[in-house]
């Protein structure tokens, strides 16, 4: 179990993506907190580097079938992301990623 998962391992996924022009990062952590008013990114981690998300920029759902995705459009001081949060399978991806 990773250092960023709870006791359930929840709110952890490992995925390759791309980020800014074809550079690639390891791997994707996210730290979330799940109130009862949603879903909500907290850090992530990509590759050997931590991110502090400072702002939540846009939520939104769709649903496949019976399962809801919601994206979250999160960012840094610096970078912006488009999150991507399964909740059948508790699994996050990055769908877009900004670097500056």
């Amino acid at each position: 179990m990773s250092a960023w998962a709870d006791k359930r391992g929840c709110a952890i996924h490992n995925s390759w993506f791309l980020i800014h022009n074809s550079f690639p990062m390891d791997s994707i952590e996210v730290v979330a907190t799940f109130t009862k008013n949603g879903v909500f990114p907290r850090a992530i981690k990509l590759g050997n580097r931590v991110y502090k998300i400072l702002k939540v920029n846009l939520v939104h759902t769709i649903k496949e079938g019976t399962v809801r995705i919601y994206f979250f459009s999160v960012s840094d001081e610096a970078n912006a992301w488009k999150l991507g949060f399964d909740t059948e399978t508790l699994k996050w991806w990055v769908e877009d990623g900004y670097a500056s």
